[in-house]
């Protein structure tokens, strides 16, 4: 198994370029919908805490002097729960809305004849198991969180000394990074073996994850700041435009000039988002043709057998329904039993005709002897 291939700057933009070529135009459509949409629900639940907020205030000043109760002020805290549920709810349906346009991108870098359109993306959607990928979020975030949990401890106690406190920042800094890149690729060889994750642990997409980024690390980050730096550079820009046109000396521009600026530099970032979300799509696949994931996977799933209870003995389960020959004998055992029955039942309506007949004859010997008597 290569572990040490790299892939260079240029051989990273020919690719994204290649994977781009036929369909910028609608991936950019459906990307930049799926933002707007995003944006506007984000905003209205930002919006909708700041109200919360701004009352749960209110109500506590006005209880402090008796004008309020503490029932206000559960109702206004009961809002901001909700909101907050909202808001997790809604970070996860983008992210899920992300990984489908991220495997709808990774498609149509395997085939070239694959559409990058808002229906696929909607049909990726569909088929994702949700379930799986919060569980993917979950580890995820719990690993990042024990790696900075030291540093943080550490900050707390010797933070004081602006030095260490510094060190110990850049340091988790490398390390949040180190890690973040390390369990990138989790994601994508997720959905590799995606039907062998039934039952099975999360987070053994981010020990492939781990072990795929073996040698990988540094040329990631190589790639992805070259990625990024265009739309850094844009950004920057108009940024620095949009504050000299409002600070150069006594000079300013219109407002409306002002606004055309941040369009402008809000339009070109846009314009930009299918290449930063065709990126590490492009790296996976270019990187999985050399290795067997087969062998990344090794060691990692427990065998069936772990996760099933075993299956009862055969003659326990085969006792439960009688065979040909049981039924055979019983039907047999109920034909004799009827006809015992009927016999039975007519030796009995015998018995009961026999002592009518000897009653007769008595009396028609009685009816003899009265005649001889009488003669």
């Amino acid at each position: 198994m290569e572990k040490q291939t790299n892939l260079s700057i240029k051989q990273f933009y020919a690719a994204i370029r290649k994977a781009l070529k036929r369909n910028y135009s609608s991936a950019l459509g459906a990307i930049i919908g799926l933002f707007v949409v995003a944006a506007i629900l984000i905003g209205i639940l930002g919006f909708a805490a700041y109200m919360l907020l701004r009352e749960l205030s209110l109500q506590y000043m006005m209880m402090m002097y008796g004008m309020s109760s503490i029932s206000s002020m559960l109702i206004y805290g009961l809002g901001m729960v909700l909101v907050l549920i909202l808001y997790i709810i809604l970070l996860f349906f983008i992210q899920f809305f992300k990984v489908a346009i991220q495997f709808n991108l990774q498609d149509g870098v395997r085939d070239a004849s694959v559409k990058v359109k808002f229906r696929a993306i909607y049909s990726q959607f569909k088929r994702l198991k949700k379930w799986q990928l919060v569980r993917l979020s979950l580890w995820t975030w719990l690993f990042m969180t024990l790696w900075q949990l030291p540093f943080e401890i550490l900050n707390t106690f010797f933070g004081s000394n602006s030095i260490i406190a510094a060190i110990l920042k850049a340091l988790l800094a490398v390390v949040t990074i180190w890690k973040t890149v390390e369990y990138s690729q989790s994601i994508f060889l997720y959905r590799e073996k995606q039907p062998k994750f039934l039952g099975q642990s999360m987070r053994h997409a981010l020990t492939v994850s781990r072990r795929f980024m073996g040698g990988r690390k540094v040329n990631y980050i190589i790639l992805m700041i070259a990625g990024y730096v265009p739309v850094i550079v844009w950004g920057l820009l108009w940024a620095a435009i949009i504050y000299m046109s409002n600070n150069f000396g006594s000079f300013a521009m219109p407002s409306f000039i002002t606004w055309l600026f941040a369009i402008i530099l809000v339009v070109g970032v846009c314009a930009y988002l299918p290449v930063l979300l065709i990126m590490e799509p492009v790296f996976y696949e270019a990187n999985k043709l050399h290795l067997n994931l087969d062998e990344e996977y090794d060691d990692t799933f427990l065998p069936q057998e772990k996760l099933v209870d075993p299956l009862p003995d055969i003659k326990e389960a085969t006792s439960i329904v009688p065979d040909e020959s049981e039924i055979k004998a019983a039907k047999e055992a109920a034909q004799a039993a009827k006809s015992a029955k009927s016999s039975t039942s007519e030796q009995k309506d015998e018995s009961e005709k026999k002592p009518d007949t000897k009653e007769t004859e008595s009396d028609d010997v009685k009816t003899d002897d009265s005649e001889d008597s009488k003669d």
